[in-house]
């Protein structure tokens, strides 16, 4: 099950429109936190950073924080995840507009949630280093915006 605009379904059944500019181009942002024992960890702290991003991007909420913190905890349960660990990705987009860069005159956001079971980290692990920087001087460098492929 996800949360979708305010409705919590099967995730076979959602639809975002292909003309969604999250998906078209990387217009939104997203926070990913991690449930202990069906309890959510810092998620205010998460929803503060969110409305924080969403403020400076002009993104606006489709609904306030407390109605996304308790979608969080409804789609926890509808998961079956009161107990045991679980991952939480909350996604925001700036929603459908016409072809081109400049945001619609009228956004209406969309607003995904979904769960997962949370999947433990190996005890050791490789890193790699690369010689590509990221641009630190940007904004955007303090948000989780869609556009992640210098991490991918």
């Amino acid at each position: 099950m996800i949360y979708l605009n305010g409705a919590i379904l099967p995730a076979d059944q959602a639809r975002i429109d292909p003309a969604d500019r999250g998906c078209g181009l990387g217009d939104g942002i997203f926070e990913t936190l991690r449930a202990y024992d069906g309890r959510p960890f810092r998620l205010a702290d998460h929803l503060e950073r969110m409305s924080v991003a969403a403020a400076a991007l002009d993104i606006p909420l489709p609904v306030d924080m407390p109605a996304v913190a308790e979608a969080v905890t409804t789609l926890l349960a509808a998961n079956g995840r009161e107990r045991g660990d679980a991952s939480i990705r909350i996604t925001l987009s700036r929603g459908t507009g016409p072809r081109g860069l400049a945001p619609p005159p009228d956004p209406r956001p969309t607003l995904l949630i979904a769960t997962a079971t949370y999947a433990p980290l190996p005890e050791t692990g490789a890193a790699v280093t690369v010689e590509i920087r990221r641009n630190e001087v940007s904004p955007l460098s303090r948000m989780k915006t869609l556009g992640q492929l210098d991490n991918v």
